[in-house]
Order: C-alpha cells, then sequence, then structure tokens
C-alpha cells in the first residue's frame, strides 16, 4: 500500500475567507489515490536516470510506467526523512538529481521546491557491471 498525506499551500492571499464563505454549501472531500502521483514520480525519475546513465543499468520500473499491476509503489518510492534546506533558498520550481548506494541509482525529486515542496527518493535500478 502505498500511502501519504496532503498538505495545502495556500497561494491565494484570501484563501482561508474563500472557504468559510463556502462551508456547508460545497462537499469539498474526494477518494483519491496516490497510485498515479507514484507512477509519475517513476515516469520522471527513470527518464532523468535514463538520459543520465544512457541506459548502464538494470531497470526497476519497468512495469510500474507500463501499468502493470500490482505495482509495488512503496519498495521503490518515499520521502526524504532527514531536514533540508527550505526549497525556496535556491530560487527553482523543481529540483532533480540522484545519487549511489551499492550501485543502486536513487533519483532525488523535488517539486515546487519554491514552496518547500516534499523530497521524493525513487529507487530506479542498479548500475550494471562495466
Amino acid at each position: 500500500m502505498f500511502g501519504g498525506g496532503l498538505t495545502i499551500i495556500n497561494f491565494v492571499d484570501n484563501l482561508n475567507e474563500r472557504v468559510s464563505a463556502i462551508k456547508g454549501k460545497v462537499n469539498a472531500t474526494r477518494w483519491f489515490t496516490l497510485e498515479p502521483f507514484g507512477r509519475m514520480l517513476c515516469k520522471i525519475a527513470h527518464t532523468f536516470a535514463f538520459a543520465e546513465f544512457r541506459g548502464q543499468f538494470d531497470i526497476y520500473l519497468d512495469g510500474i510506467i507500463r501499468g502493470e499491476r500490482p505495482f509495488y509503489l512503496s519498495q521503490y518510492v518515499g520521502c526524504s526523512i532527514i531536514e533540508e534546506p527550505p526549497g525556496n533558498l535556491t530560487n527553482t520550481l523543481h529540483q532533480i538529481g540522484y545519487l549511489f548506494h551499492n550501485r543502486y541509482i536513487m533519483i532525488r525529486i523535488r517539486l515546487f521546491a519554491i514552496v518547500d515542496g516534499p523530497i521524493y527518493w525513487v529507487v530506479v535500478g542498479r548500475l550494471k557491471d562495466t
């Protein structure tokens, strides 16, 4: 199971007043799944890794990208648990990078870094022996 939380970022100055004005008039709850979001992170990570390493790694995310169930997203996608500098210090909208651990390629993705979006890590594969 792939779980998570939802944070609403206030892009509108008077958002709280607008929400208060419609309370009782609109049902703003909606069921959703995080699978499409997890698959999107996998697609971003795989594309970045392929561009950086030209396919010189064993691909782990092929089934997820192709939509083959079960996805097992929690085995490949996670969030950073270490405290990192605020993203707005870099003045960039999104951030992406990589690191290696025992030849595993891990892609770091921070969407909406400029407003301190969360940091996700995706294990995309393992470098091939050369």
